[in-house]
Order: C-alpha cells, then structure tokens, then sequence
C-alpha cells in the first residue's frame, strides 16, 4: 500500500509539474510576446505579415515533431461542403450585421477600399487568407489548440481560450474593434475547427471573414498601417 500511494504521489507530482510548464509556456508565448509587441508596435508596422509567417512555419515545424499529431489536420477537406454550409448560414447574417456597423460607425470608409483602390482591393482579397488567415490559424487554432488541450477540461473552455489569446494578439494595433471583433471571430473559427478537424475550412472561414471587413471598412481598424493615426 505503501509502495503504490508513493507512486501515485510521484505521478501527481509530475503531471502537475508539467501542467505548470504548459501554463507557463502558454502564458509566455501567447500572452507575453503579444504584449512585448504592443509595447513596440510603432517599430514593427511593416513586419507583420512575415511575423505571422514566421510564426505559422514555426508551429508548423513544431507539429511535424509531435507524436500523434495528424499532419492531414492542415489539409483535410472531408464534409468540405456540409461545413462550409454552415460557415455560410453563420456568416450571412453577422456579415449583415458587420456591414451595418460600418456605414453607421465608420461612414467616411464604408465601402471606400474597392471603390477607390479596385486593383489593390483584388490584391487584398486574394492574398488574405492565404498570407494571413492560414498562418493565424495554424497558429491559433491548430497548434494552440493541440498543444494545450491538457490543460482544459471542457471544448468550450479551449475554445474560449483560443479565442481570448487572438484577441489579444490584436491589441497592439491600439483599438477597441480590432480585439474585440477576433476574439468573436475566435470562438466561430475554433468552433469550425473542432467540428471539422481541418485547417483549410476554418482558414477559409477566417479569409472570408477578412475580405469582408476589408472590403465593408472595418478592415482599417485590423491594417497594421492604421497604427498612431
């Protein structure tokens, strides 16, 4: 008897030993460095995009590593039409929602990117979820998620998680819209990702939502070149 509660303490020990490293780790990387670069976010205007780049290949890297992790996750179109029915069904009416606010909060920019830069527009909308919403999401949803899964007992508390770490993420762009609006668009995205185990469908869903903000006007409260003006 002796012999198997001493085990079972050295075992409790150690799973609380390496919770407590999750935490930290957790804490450093996603509450840390996004708060390391709110503190500097005048000098990094034009180094976004290769941070969040940067950052993908390195969670990328890091899954390739990881024992028991399927690779498919980050391509995997299975029920690809089922799921992006119901990314539609969410986002008609939110979407309605968010073109609404930005012709009364922000009138002087609705709609003004595709009309007064149509070229440079197309450029965004195709570019988007390809050099930012994929990336993000890898980051955000399929390493965070994965990673620290441990940690929470419930999906929904992941998923909350998740969510609150990418609004976070976007403080450093000094607004109220740009943290609140991801953190949202968080939960949606980690919500797709836990019911359809793919990348691409909540990739997607994150560069629709993008283009769509982009182009209704949001989208400047989310441009890191709207810092300090």
């Amino acid at each position: 008897m002796d012999g198997t509660d001493t085990t079972y303490g050295e075992t409790l020990t150690l799973e609380r030993s390496a919770s407590a490293r999750l935490w930290a780790e957790l804490l450093l990387v996603f509450v840390g460095l996004p708060g390391l670069l709110f503190a500097v976010r005048g000098s990094v205007r034009g180094l976004i995009i290769p941070l969040i780049m940067l950052a993908g290949l390195v969670c990328w890297l890091l899954l390739r590593r990881t024992p028991g992790f399927d690779m498919q996750r980050l391509w995997n179109g299975r029920d690809f039409w089922r799921h992006f029915a119901r990314t539609l069904s969410v986002m008609l009416p939110l979407g309605l929602f968010c073109t609404a606010f930005s012709w009364y909060y922000e009138p002087e920019r609705f709609l003004a990117f595709p009309l007064n830069a149509p070229t440079f527009w197309l450029v965004v909308m195709c570019c988007y979820p390809v050099l930012s919403a994929y990336p993000q999401e890898l980051i955000y949803r399929v390493y965070f998620m994965h990673r620290y899964a441990p940690l929470f007992r419930r999906p929904w508390q992941l998923m909350l998680a998740s969510a609150l770490a990418f609004g976070w993420a976007h403080a450093f762009l000094g607004n109220w819209i740009a943290p609140l609006f991801t953190a949202l668009g968080g939960l949606l995205f980690a919500r797709t990702y836990l019911r359809s185990g793919s990348l691409l469908q909540t990739a997607l869903e994150h560069g629709l939502w993008g283009d769509l903000l982009f182009s209704v006007g949001i989208g400047w409260y989310f441009y890191a070149g709207s810092i300090g003006a």
